[in-house]
């Protein structure tokens, strides 16, 4: 499995039918951001260990238009943001990177 198979893309063109998945997450990034070039491998071997029972995407709000809908719905303080959604309802958000077992531990918490 490719990584872009991995975190897929999520843009304004496919966010509410991603989030409509009865778990879903995604890690909001931009690119000179380095927490979230640290975070993003951790968040890729999650995906291999969880991709069956939980939907990952990545979105980069630094793309010009690609993300204005995203932006005027959830407000992004610091990056990386993680959101965890349920059947298309925000259910958990937390900011910053965190370790691998923290991550599964948020996973197991919220979404499984």
């Amino acid at each position: 499995m490719s990584e872009t198979e991995l975190l897929p893309r999520v843009t304004d063109e496919n966010y509410k039918d991603f989030i409509q998945s009865p778990g879903a997450l995604i890690l909001f990034k931009i690119a000179s951001c380095q927490q979230c070039e640290e975070f993003e491998p951790i968040v890729e071997k999650t995906a291999k260990e969880f991709g069956e029972k939980i939907r990952f995407g990545k979105s980069l709000l630094h793309v010009p238009g690609a993300c204005r809908e995203i932006k005027r719905e959830h407000f992004f303080e610091s990056f990386p943001t993680t959101h965890f959604y349920k059947n298309g309802s925000l259910v958990y958000s937390f900011e910053g990177k965190i370790t691998q077992e923290e991550f599964k531990e948020q996973l197991s918490k919220h979404l499984l």
